[in-house]
């Protein structure tokens, strides 16, 4: 003989706590990283600094592009991490002999210890005036910059250079 399926009080319940009980049930769904490719707002202005090529380049960075848009100097980055990170462009007071003379721009990326395996794809727009400010006052309208990252220390062709003629 079959008996037929019952179901009691006490198993609903049960079900229910089960069910209460199991992360991310009901929930939110977690926040996420940001985006692989992050864009930022230009406007950031370059720091211009006597000690620019000693105040470090800290955690590791890969330069992918490099170019001028206006009186912008436009990078894009790439690096490990789940959120967006700070990136300095500082110019190195010390102008390299040349045609057109060179500057270097050192390019600081602090992770803040992060230790995220996530690839980040940065753009970033540096507003380059001081620089075009400082070299004005000292007769020089042309000029390259070389944007220069930690990978260069290991790696000298990771370095790029971007030509700005008025």
């Amino acid at each position: 003989m079959h008996r037929p399926v019952t179901t009691s009080r006490s198993l609903h319940t049960l079900f229910a706590a089960m069910l209460f009980l199991v992360p991310g049930c009901g929930e939110d769904p977690p926040t996420r990283p940001p985006a692989a490719n992050v864009s930022v707002e230009p406007g950031t202005p370059v720091e211009i600094r006597d000690d620019a090529d000693q105040v470090g380049m800290m955690d590791p960075i890969t330069l992918e592009a490099a170019s001028r848009e206006g009186t912008n100097l436009k990078v894009t980055v790439s690096y490990g991490g789940c959120r967006v990170h700070r990136i300095r462009a500082l110019v190195d007071t010390g102008i390299r002999e040349s045609y057109p003379v060179t500057i270097y721009v050192y390019l600081q990326h602090d992770d803040d210890g992060e230790r995220c395996a996530m690839a980040i794809r940065q753009e970033l727009s540096y507003d380059a005036r001081p620089i075009f400010d400082w070299l004005k006052s000292q007769g020089i309208e042309r000029f390259s910059a070389r944007v220069i990252t930690p990978a260069v220390l290991t790696d000298p062709s990771a370095s790029m250079r971007v030509l700005f003629e008025p």
